[in-house]
């Protein structure tokens, strides 16, 4: 019988991580059990192998596969080709899933193969509104992307819009989502939900992507129309602290009933 669940772990040279979030995965969600654990390892040179070994042998629930890979998105294309679950979700070493999240999961109506639905991630320091994520517009995707901790993709999901593109090694993840958000058959649904503790300093936060900053602006035209690209012209020349006013602005006149 098929898990509802796998979780995909990318790893290259993550000794000193990846225990810590198997542990939140494997054993901070009893009662939940209908799950599986790939870990993808990109040929490591250090003992991430032997941890990811260790916990194979007392649980069957993880497999772990080990080759020269193209990065971390090429490692999560290679789980989703391996994974069995009817829902799949992204973590990184290090990353720490919530107690119970997988049982809540487990209980919400309508986990379709066709959902993306996303919660909420936190860091200790980060400004984390309780709302934040609800009602997303196209508009609110061509400037900032879902954290890939937070979301939950039917598996449905990557036949319809494709993998990961492994051309832009740190932001794929957001490339991804934005084909998925304008594929109007994938139901986009928000989750009142902190899933998941992120790790600050992994490779999104720390690296630049040249090929993804050059091909975004076409791409937002391409599948969002002018709007969603005007929007990402003005948030881009914005100063942060401009950009925090807007949101604030934004959030009052919902508030007040106006789209």
């Amino acid at each position: 019988m098929s898990p509802l669940v796998s979780v995909i772990i990318p790893t290259f040279n993550a000794e000193a991580k990846l225990a810590v979030s198997l542990t939140s995965v494997l054993e901070a969600q009893t009662p939940f059990s209908s799950l599986e654990v790939l870990v993808m390892d990109g040929a490591s040179t250090d003992n991430t192998l032997e941890i990811a070994r260790q916990w194979a042998e007392r649980d069957s629930r993880v497999k772990l596969w080990s080759e020269p890979d193209a990065g971390i998105f090429d490692g999560m294309n290679k789980g989703i080709a391996r994974a069995r679950g009817q829902i799949l979700y992204f973590m990184g070493a290090g990353d720490v899933m919530r107690p119970g999240v997988l049982s809540e999961l487990e209980k919400l109506p309508n986990l379709h193969p066709l959902l993306l639905l996303h919660g909420q991630v936190w860091h200790e320091g980060a400004n984390v509104a309780p709302d934040a994520g609800a009602d997303l517009k196209l508009i609110d995707l061509a400037r900032y992307d879902i954290p890939h901790q937070g979301a939950f993709y039917g598996r449905e999901v990557f036949q319809t819009v494709g993998l990961y593109n492994t051309k832009y090694r740190i932001y794929a993840d957001r490339e991804l989502n934005w084909r998925c958000w304008t594929t109007p058959q994938i139901e986009k649904r928000f989750w009142s939900r902190i899933v998941a503790d992120f790790e600050l300093g992994g490779a999104s936060s720390s690296l630049y992507d040249p090929e993804f900053k050059r091909d975004w602006p076409r791409l937002v035209w391409q599948r969002g129309g002018p709007l969603a690209w005007a929007s990402f012209q003005i948030s881009r020349r914005c100063k942060p602290e401009q950009m925090v006013l807007l949101r604030k602005l934004r959030a009052l006149l919902r508030r007040r009933g106006v789209k």
